[in-house]
């Protein structure tokens, strides 16, 4: 579907004014600035809609072309009508109707606004028609409208267009809730889903995991999936009415419309139409004293009706409220006490979700999409105060530090190595060549021009782009050759991280295989090895989930967070988890992957959320990946790791250094340890030095197999980090923007750079990082604090604490002498 516009002014018009904005002007410096050396925007039209039309037809598609031509098809040899024959256009209202409108704008004396569709479209129109001016719009223009048999057209099933935080019913509906769940028992009995899951787990559990089984576990998975998806839509078809509006508002809107119509059938000197006197006749409307008004009565009666819209609108919450609570009581007096609940809880969320609305607004104003992004029109940068080089690539900035200069006077010369930094503001363009092995040379000094940005807004650009950034973000440790990247590290990384290495590590039985690492990464390692009171507290975590385990785990998860790119939300699950026996096989399909180490196929899809870490900044560097995973995947991980492991390290003693990802630990305690110290200083007169580090890019820097070890050591079974990451090494990225999940995406290619970094939104990342940084702040307290510590020489020690948290806060470290030690400045 097409819409398009076609300026009336010809080649050579003059703007009326130097300041002129119209579109046609717009139209003809767009083209000056592509080269183009006699604009002419009216013909170029009709040049560029050929060729969209000509491609999309090669691809098989069908077209409807909407369009304002500002030309009649009068002069079958003009060059509209020329163009309607060359693209085997049809006029879908001269075949459809008798009786064509004279014209469809005011100021015009024919038609030239025009539905044109391909012959494919044209069988399955089953009305065709136009509204009077004013009726349905606001515009100097009519409107025309056509009814298509959708459902016929696409082959048996009409699109639906469902925004994704739609519900198709909510969890606090009971009637809903409790006929949605008997649908899907009835389908769950009728193909024998629980005694098929039950003898798949004995097979497991008598020979363990193998390809077949794997395949049929994803075959029974995909069985379920389809199947919640016939209960949902069984549901809600055979309850489509709900609580949407009040009867006032209803009625109001409809007296709206009504009054509309009859204003512009006494406009057009026509009869009352038989719509007005259906709605007139539904909402008790006299249909008589809109016969006997004139026009000016209509008018009015319209500008009253808006009036009353108006307010029911604004209080529409209060009047909902009112007319639920009546019906409650009704309900409850014909001793319906399901239903009477339902609406004390839907009630109770009208208050609730006025309250979050209002806050909401203030404190973050409108929510909208992600409908355009920005990208630099150039490559190379430089920064004089950071005095870098930076390389615009795949939707990242790559920034390589300068080379120490022995002469003043010699060319500015740059690393080959870079980092991802964010590009700072006084950054200015600059050209570059390459020098062979030894990084990048500036070539011309005109430090003028700083970074100017390209608004992106097509659907098809923003969602390559940023596929293609997320893709290289990911794949920064990699191309940037930190150390888990380097070939030393293979062996420890193998098998998911659970490798022959990492458990020699975990037990402290390395001896001389970790000879060949740097010293401060074999110190590291080193910090891995179990404690005697680890392998005495931490409880084993196998990767089984009892049917209470499940259900809490439901219940506890909040119904409105996004997840699912299989449409499988959390609504859904919470329903499920209240039943007993649904949740009692439904827990052997969750526990089954982790406790066999093998990847469920459908947990290795993702769908990237692109979020401003500045609200309105959407430059595409600065935007922040979310990931949404499927929600049975997601709460798994949660019970795992944000409930078990994390619990298992509380018993271990877990510095009090790290304060975020923990239960019991607030934002609060560490800002007012921050402000104590400085009161401290104050009043003692002690020299305080405090910084902030910044972990930058920390999730997308943590690789899933080291996170392997971190987990290993307090008590994850190793069959859980290898189901856990064969789903993240599959998984399979689409971008979600304000036009929809894109249709393209990306995953690890044999021959990529791996795409390592942790997925932001999942539930077990911040309890990894959490139990992480624990193990590096315990290295960086060990190391300076006076301990003479194998492998690590020239030691001092130095009074500090860290206050550490997961996301993206500061790391506090305070100082209490009037200078730093080297080592310290090193840290």
């Amino acid at each position: 579907v097409i819409t398009a516009y076609r300026v009336c002014q010809i080649k050579g018009s003059k703007p009326s004014s130097p300041d002129s904005n119209t579109s046609y002007w717009q139209q003809v410096q767009l083209m000056i600035k592509q080269g183009i050396e006699e604009p002419d925007p009216r013909n170029q039209v009709l040049k560029d809609l050929t060729t969209v039309m000509r491609k999309k037809r090669e691809e098989g598609c069908e077209v409807i072309l909407m369009m304002d031509a500002n030309e009649s098809t009068n002069d079958p040899r003009g060059k509209f009508s020329t163009f309607i024959q060359d693209n085997l256009l049809h006029d879908i209202h001269a075949q459809a109707i008798r009786e064509l409108p004279p014209t469809t704008r005011v100021r015009s004396p024919s038609r030239i606004d025009f539905m044109l569709a391909t012959e494919g479209v044209l069988e399955f129109v089953r009305e065709a028609g136009y509204l009077a001016l004013h009726e349905g719009l606001v515009s100097d223009h009519i409107m025309l409208w056509i009814e298509m048999d959708m459902k016929s057209f696409f082959g048996g099933e009409g699109p639906s267009i469902v925004p994704p935080q739609s519900r198709e019913f909510s969890f606090d509906n009971i009637e809903m809730r409790e006929k949605f769940l008997r649908e899907l028992n009835d389908i769950h009995q009728h193909q024998a889903i629980p005694d098929r899951i039950r003898r798949l787990e004995i097979e497991y559990r008598l020979h363990g995991s193998s390809a077949d089984r794997v395949r049929r576990y994803n075959e029974l998975d995909r069985e379920i999936i389809e199947s919640i998806k016939a209960a949902s839509r069984r549901t809600v078809k055979q309850k489509q009415h709900g609580h949407a509006r009040s009867p006032a508002l209803s009625r109001a809107g409809n007296e709206v419309l009504f009054w509309k119509s009859v204003l512009s059938s006494k406009r057009n000197d026509i009869p009352i139409t038989s719509r007005a006197e259906v709605i007139a006749r539904r909402n008790d409307m006299s249909f008589d004293e809109a016969t006997a008004a004139n026009r000016k009565e209509a008018d009015d009666n319209v500008k009253r009706a808006w009036a009353r819209l108006k307010e029911c609108q604004t209080h529409a919450v209060e009047l909902r409220t009112k007319w639920l609570e009546s019906v409650a009581r009704v309900k409850a007096a014909a001793g319906d006490k399901d239903s009477a609940t339902t609406l004390k809880i839907l009630i109770r969320n009208l208050h609730e979700k006025r309250m979050h609305q209002k806050l909401t607004r203030i404190t973050k104003g409108n929510h909208g999409g992600l409908d355009y992004i920005e990208v630099p029109t150039s490559e190379w940068y430089y920064s004089p105060t950071a005095n870098e080089l930076y390389h615009y690539d795949k939707g990242v900035f790559e920034a390589h530090p300068a080379r120490r200069r022995k002469r003043k006077r010699s060319t500015r010369i740059f690393h080959p190595h870079h980092s991802l930094k964010v590009i700072p503001d006084d950054a200015k363009e600059v050209t570059v060549e390459p020098i062979e092995d030894r990084g990048f040379r500036i070539i011309n000094n005109n430090l003028s021009v700083p970074v100017s940005w390209d608004r992106i807004s097509d659907k098809e650009e923003i969602e390559a782009l940023l596929l293609q950034r997320n893709k290289r973000h990911l794949q920064q440790v990699s191309l940037e050759n930190s150390p888990p990247s380097q070939d030393y590290f293979k062996e420890l990384l193998s098998n998911f991280g659970a490798s022959d290495l990492a458990n020699k590590v975990l037990e402290g039985d390395v001896t001389d295989e970790l000879d060949k690492y740097p010293t401060i990464v074999r110190q590291w390692l080193h910090q891995f090895r179990r404690t005697d009171e680890e392998k005495k507290e931490c409880v084993p975590i196998d990767g089984f989930i009892e049917r209470c385990d499940f259900q809490q785990a439901f219940k506890s998860a909040k119904e409105k967070t996004s997840s699912s790119p299989s449409g499988i939300h959390y609504t859904f699950w919470k329903c499920i988890a209240t039943d007993d026996a649904i949740s009692d096989y439904m827990a052997i399909m969750m526990r089954l992957p982790f406790m066999y180490g093998f990847c469920n196929d459908r947990w290795a899809k993702c769908i990237d959320v692109m979020l401003e870490k500045k609200k309105g900044v959407r430059k595409i560097h600065l935007l922040r990946i979310i990931g949404l995973v499927e929600a049975d995947f997601n709460t798994a991980l949660k019970f795992f790791f944000a409930k078990q492991m994390v619990a298992n390290s509380e018993r271990t003693q877990l510095t009090e250094e790290q304060w975020g990802g923990r239960p019991g630990k607030t934002a609060t305690e560490p800002a007012l340890r921050k402000m104590l110290a400085f009161e401290y200083g104050r009043v003692l007169f002690v020299t305080i030095a405090l910084f902030a580090n910044d972990a930058v890019a920390c999730f997308d820097r943590m690789v899933p197999n080291i996170s392997t070890l971190v987990a290993m050591k307090y008590g994850i079974s190793e069959n859980i980090m290898i189901s856990r990451n064969m789903a993240m090494k599959k998984m399979e990225h689409g971008v979600r923007t304000s036009h929809g999940d894109s249709a393209g995406t990306y995953t690890e290619e044999p021959g990529d750079p791996p795409l390592a970094g942790e997925t932001q939104g999942k539930g077990d990342v911040p309890s990894i990082w959490s139990v992480g940084s624990h193990i590096l702040l315990r290295l960086h307290k060990l190391l300076h604090s006076g301990i003479n510590l194998p492998h690590v020489a020239g030691t001092s020690r130095i009074e500090k604490n860290n206050d550490a948290f997961v996301d993206d806060c500061d790391g506090m470290a305070s100082q209490q002498r009037p200078t730093f030690s080297q080592s310290e400045t090193a840290t």
